[in-house]
């Protein structure tokens, strides 16, 4: 799958400055006003030569404050900041044109965000009062997520303040504005990290923070033999849903070369040239802690696609709206058809994509083809799918927003109806599916998926509820953690995941109306399952997840016969969470760890009082035995694996929904479903048994040849007939690029 932002070559300056914080100059200290002397009453950071932003600093009772700071904030980077003088006012000039945020603080007070604050090139905006109110301070330790080490010179920055943590990892931040804030930390050798926060004003200490161990790449950037400077270069993490990390950018030198900080794991370097063509490396495994060298990413020649949009008869459309969409659903390209329907692509990347086209209401979506392949023709939908909105009480919703599209579709490509005034609502023109339906009305939302058009008319409950809960471990708040929500109805898809940073380990997550299926994990650790009601308006009830510490399993992998370590080996409980797709992304789920640079690894989280398997696998070494262990609660084990060089049926790619299927009492069923995976996300469960792919009947003679049809194009949906209990229901997964 490729992925192509480029309007990000004008931001790439932008860009670099706000996710590199070292490739910048840290912020000038603001001059603090004289005493007794003559010195101008407001000190500005900036000279006043273009657009200034000026006001007053309050205290809670009115009163003006002297020597408070001032920060004025553009896309969340220090801009200019200034001190109050004796009658709290304040001056910011030096600025370009933008919406600013402005925050304060003195002491043991600080101001609420104030903005965003709309500056034009040189203008002047006065009567900016910032009123403070107690302040917060966020203090704890960050540490290494697999070792639970503390880290050293971890930077870490929030509302325009920095801290460094210490020898112990310890960090201090004060004078943090009461609120909502976002949170950034990084450290050399580390992934970087950003977490939104909401603190009270308060002192909130005993904070764990976790980061990830990541990896360095250096490399070249090439167009045929030629050396591609001022490229924009990052890494893409091979994960399955999207969010949640940070993007990491560097940009090539004159000779090409580029050195870039990434994740960890399966990745592909992406470069992209000032002239909007794009590159990819082939996939990396990176080993933490590891470096790898002399990756040549090479860019693509741009190609071209032609084609032609036609009605459900066949006949062009004229004029028709044409976008082509990366498999991920980023706009790549748009054009509008000629009065026959033709259109054409003249400089698209390389690699698959889809053309989307919009005409007179209706939308068509193509299936994955290739710049620089035949022609493709993209025929308009014809179906409709008709429903009614209603609230908790069953009550009809008058002017609700609805939206639909396709899977695998840009969402900017989606058809737009409202709900009438008994909350009826009609779409027409849909392609033949799966869809996505999501309405919002005051704040309120609800979304249904697999959907298809001419089914049951659809119900769709708008909710206002919350998954409200806390996350223990060992006893204790857990401080840095990941929740992740699935439906439990048969047929219900969707949910979410969410890496988490919370004081006193509660947690509150907007959700639709339901019961789901909650798991609770925290790095290196182990996980907590529960089952949640949530209504319609207002709370769940509280979840209280417990995370036992668990056992720990330290050791290390080596050669048969050389005895020397193993590094990038993946370790696990579960075989198929020794393969990359158990790395993709933050599901809780089974304990995995992948050993570093020296061949060590440590499993935490482990159960204890009985055996458990440990599966080790990497590429080019024959598959063993499981070790088999006895994890014992407060003491570490020691483990020695040793691998055999030598062929195995190696890593392959393909288009896949992350079932494994199996044969029950006569039935086929889903024998494991990955977590976090396709499959998973479309509702289906271990144990469903499968009863046709695609409108075919299947039966567990056929495991071989259904897991075949299952399998396809990236980007696609099969179409699956389940069973679960007594409750019949179709899920449609879209095919992703699975590793295994």
């Amino acid at each position: 799958m490729r992925r192509y932002l480029l309007p990000l070559l004008a931001l790439a300056g932008v860009a670099l400055w706000l996710l590199w914080p070292e490739a910048r100059p840290a912020p000038r200290a603001p001059v603090r006003p004289a005493g007794a002397d003559e010195t101008p009453a407001v000190q500005v950071l900036a000279a006043q030569s273009e657009a200034q932003l000026e006001g007053r600093v309050l205290d809670p009772a009115g009163a003006a404050v002297a020597g408070a700071e001032v920060r004025a904030l553009l896309e969340e980077r220090v801009i200019g900041s200034a001190t109050t003088d004796g009658a709290g006012r304040w001056r910011i000039g030096g600025l370009g044109g933008g919406d600013y945020l402005l925050l304060c603080s003195s002491g043991h007070l600080a101001s609420g965000p104030l903005g965003p604050v709309p500056l034009a090139p040189g203008e002047t905006l006065g009567g900016l009062d910032l009123h403070l109110e107690a302040a917060a301070t966020l203090a704890g330790t960050v540490r290494d997520g697999a070792t639970g080490a503390t880290i050293e010179g971890a930077r870490l920055e929030a509302a325009g303040l920095v801290a460094t943590s210490d020898r112990a990892g310890r960090f201090r931040l004060a004078g943090l504005p009461a609120g909502p804030v976002i949170l950034r930390a990084g450290a050399k050798g580390y992934e970087r990290r950003t977490q939104p926060l909401v603190l009270e004003g308060r002192a909130v200490t005993g904070l764990e923070l976790h980061l990830r161990r990541g990896a360095t790449v250096r490399g070249t950037v090439l167009d045929g033999e030629r050396k591609v400077a001022g490229a924009l270069v990052r890494a893409l993490r091979y994960r399955l849903e999207s969010g949640g990390d940070e993007a990491v950018l560097a940009t090539s030198g004159p000779d090409g070369s580029f050195l870039l900080d990434a994740p960890a794991g399966l990745v592909e370097i992406e470069a992209v040239a000032a002239d909007g063509r794009t590159g990819r490396s082939a996939p990396l495994d990176l080993v933490p802690g590891a470096s790898a060298e002399g990756i040549e990413v090479h860019l693509d020649t741009a190609a071209e696609l032609a084609g032609r949009v036609v009605d459900a008869a066949g006949n062009g459309a004229p004029f028709a709206e044409v976008r082509a969409a990366s498999l991920a659903g980023a706009i790549l390209a748009s054009a509008a058809a000629d009065a026959a329907g033709r259109f054409a692509f003249a400089t698209l990347p390389a690699g698959l994509l889809r053309v989307v086209a919009q005409h007179g209401g209706a939308t068509g979506l193509s299936a994955p083809v290739a710049a620089g392949g035949p022609e493709v023709i993209v025929r308009l939908g014809a179906g409709s799918l008709a429903g009614s909105v209603v609230d908790a009480a069953g009550n009809g919703v008058p002017g609700a927003q609805l939206v639909a599209w396709a899977e695998g579709a840009p969402r900017a490509a989606a058809a737009v109806v409202g709900s009438d005034g008994q909350g009826a609502f009609r779409f027409e023109g849909l392609p033949d599916g799966p869809l996505r339906v999501e309405a919002v009305h005051e704040g309120r939302r609800a979304e249904a998926r697999n959907l298809f058009p001419g089914g049951t008319p659809l119900r769709l409950v708008l909710g206002s509820g919350h998954l409200v809960g806390v996350v223990h471990l060992a006893g204790r708040p857990a401080t840095d953690f990941t929740v992740a929500a699935s439906p439990a109805e048969p047929g219900r898809a969707g949910g979410t995941a969410q890496r988490l940073v919370s004081p006193d380990g509660s947690f509150r997550l907007p959700l639709p109306p339901g019961r789901y299926e909650v798991r609770a994990g925290v790095e290196g650790g182990g996980t907590a399952r529960a089952l949640a009601e949530v209504p319609g308006a207002g709370d769940s009830d509280e979840l209280l997840l417990e995370i036992a510490e668990g056992g720990v399993v330290e050791g290390v992998v080596r050669e048969e016969g050389s005895g020397a370590p193993i590094p990038g080996v993946r370790l696990s409980l579960e075989r198929t969470r020794t393969f990359a797709f158990g790395q993709a992304g933050d599901v809780p789920g089974a304990p995995q760890a992948v050993s570093g640079a020296d061949g060590a690894f440590r499993l935490g989280g482990l159960p204890t009082g009985r055996r458990v398997p440990i599966f080790a696998w990497k590429p080019g070494y024959r598959p063993t035995r499981p070790a088999v262990v006895e994890p014992a609660e407060g003491r570490a084990e020691r483990l020695e694996i040793v691998l055999t060089p030598g062929e195995n049926e190696g890593e392959q790619a393909f288009g896949g929904v992350g079932i494994t299927l199996g044969a029950w009492r006569g039935a086929l069923v889903a024998a494991d479903v990955v977590e976090g995976g396709p499959g998973w996300e479309a509702g289906v469960r271990r144990g469903d048994r499968i009863l046709a792919v695609d409108g075919a009947a299947v039966d567990a003679k056929q495991v071989g040849a259904v897991a075949e049809r299952i399998r396809g194009p990236v980007g696609t949906p099969v179409l699956l007939d389940l069973v679960r209990g007594e409750s019949y229901f179709r899920a449609a997964p879209l095919r992703a690029e699975l590793r295994f």
